[in-house]
């Protein structure tokens, strides 16, 4: 069976990825993963009413971005105070000038972690998700991502939903870590399929049903 080495968990400092940091903590300290706390920021505007006469553009642009980045360090110190147990982790910190999707994308390629946790606005299931930003990231990596529901406690977790689509080939590596997952959880595994022609279902549809259930 898989273990899970190293875990991704970006991070926008809402309530929301608040629990999502939580709940990553948990699992990590039930698997001794590493995890990395993501945030991307953007570059910060400068003000109109910023005088610019006498000084260069890209100096007060750099003074903006330094404070920024100052609120930013403060912010994750407050997360981090906030999230029981992460003493009892190995964690990391990461920040990133970036759009938050790009942003994830890229230290997924450079970290390369067995699992993204991501809190997601969705709480009554799959079609509440398509188009958030974790699906867009779920659809841009190779990696497996757990997507929590708002208000999400995995210590009461009972129920794992697997989205796939029949219609196109699944590599191992994004069924490794279900049994795992059932294992420390207890919980179900349940797999749903999500297909643009849920109708049509041919021989390589069939094989890859197979592999999930087998």
């Amino acid at each position: 069976m898989n273990t899970l080495n190293r875990i991704l968990v970006p991070v926008d400092f809402s309530p929301l990825s608040q629990n999502g940091l939580n709940q990553a903590v948990q699992l990590a300290m039930r698997t001794n993963a590493k995890l990395y706390i993501f945030h991307a920021y953007s570059r910060p505007v400068v003000p109109e009413t910023v005088n610019l006469e006498n000084v260069q553009l890209s100096a007060v642009q750099t003074t903006y971005l330094r404070k920024k980045e100052r609120q930013i360090d403060d912010q994750i110190t407050q997360m981090i105070e906030k999230s029981p147990f992460i003493g009892d982790v190995d964690f990391e910190v990461i920040k990133k000038l970036d759009n938050s999707v790009s942003g994830i994308v890229a230290a997924v390629h450079h970290y390369q972690p067995d699992l993204v946790v991501m809190a997601s606005k969705s709480r009554h299931g799959l079609d509440e998700l398509w188009g958030t930003k974790t699906a867009k990231v779920a659809k841009l990596i190779d990696v497996p991502v757990l997507a929590l529901p708002d208000q999400a406690d995995l210590k009461s977790l009972k129920r794992i939903g697997f989205a796939c689509d029949y219609s196109h080939p699944m590599e191992a590596n994004s069924l490794a870590y279900l049994p795992l997952m059932a294992q420390l959880f207890r919980a179900e595994i349940h797999i749903i399929n999500v297909s643009d022609d849920p109708v049509s279902h041919g021989a390589h549809e069939f094989e890859q049903a197979t592999l999930l259930h087998d």
